[in-house]
């Protein structure tokens, strides 16, 4: 008996790969796989080099790291929301594996996370919606930098200045 199988396993359906497979039952099939592959392999260059030109552009100063994140969440960002959050960071200038590290350690902190969790995580990952933006969020909190108001705070009180009126 003649069957026809389509391979989908594994394979989204329009995946240049996915093809259609000839055989008999019982015998051992023969497969042929789409043979537009230069389209695949064309579109993988184009993200490599929009990836590469984003990572660039930070190391240069010309954009920050939070800038390719929310290049990354409309709707031409797909390529660059492969960029590793570890990529990223370090792509920034006078920012080493040592501060890196700090970084994404403070991320990994305000989502109740390992400091080491973030290492293989990807701008997607950041901003997934179903996270509903807490991670979004927790990078720009530890972006963001932090002044403390006064020494000892919150543990010591209000030092008086001479700045400081009474009524006021």
């Amino acid at each position: 008996m003649n069957t026809t199988v389509t391979t989908t396993e594994a394979r989204a359906p329009g995946h240049p790969d996915t093809g259609v497979c000839q055989g008999n039952q019982g015998t051992a099939s023969v497969c042929q796989l789409g043979k537009d592959t230069t389209a695949a392999r064309s579109a993988s260059v184009k993200a490599k080099r929009a990836r590469s030109e984003a990572l660039l552009m930070v190391a240069t100063g010309q954009v920050t790291a939070f800038d390719v994140v929310v290049s990354a969440m409309g709707p031409e960002g797909g390529p660059l929301r492969r960029i590793k959050l570890n990529q990223l960071v370090l792509a920034q200038p006078n920012v080493g594996r040592v501060r890196a590290d700090a970084f994404l350690s403070a991320v990994a902190v305000r989502l109740d996370s390992a400091p080491n969790d973030l290492g293989d995580k990807d701008i997607l990952w950041l901003t997934v919606p179903r996270a509903g933006a807490k991670r979004l969020y927790a990078w720009m909190d530890a972006a963001k930098p932090h002044t403390v108001p006064w020494p000892g705070f919150p543990s010591a009180p209000r030092p008086a200045t001479a700045t400081t009126q009474k009524g006021r």
